[in-house]
């Protein structure tokens, strides 16, 4: 399916379709790595003509304990948390991680 596609002048893709193509800035010809349904993760160097991958990463506000738990248990931190939270002797830090079923940023 040819589509029509404008580009603004960081290269990004602002809009595209593929109705009407011809009103487009450029159209399609089948060698754009890009589709419908993932556009909005390619952005073109305007100087090469090069198509570059830059995917939209969305960071959560906040994870799990679970996935914080496991993501430190994955890089060999969790005996540091740990000792960071054991190293506060009035035991609030320690009650606090104990009742938090998620972890803000």
């Amino acid at each position: 399916m040819k589509l029509g596609y404008n580009l603004n002048s960081k290269g990004k893709i602002t809009s595209i379709s593929s109705q009407n193509i011809d009103k487009f800035q450029y159209q399609t010809d089948g060698t754009e790595p890009f589709s419908l349904d993932d556009y909005f993760d390619w952005q073109k160097d305007l100087s090469t003509g090069e198509w570059i991958f830059k995917p939209i990463i969305m960071v959560p506000e906040y994870i799990s304990k679970l996935q914080a738990t496991k993501h430190m248990l994955n890089i060999n931190r969790h005996a540091e948390l740990m000792a960071i939270i054991d190293a506060d002797e009035t035991g609030e830090t320690r009650l606090l991680y104990d009742a938090a079923h998620q972890l803000d940023r």
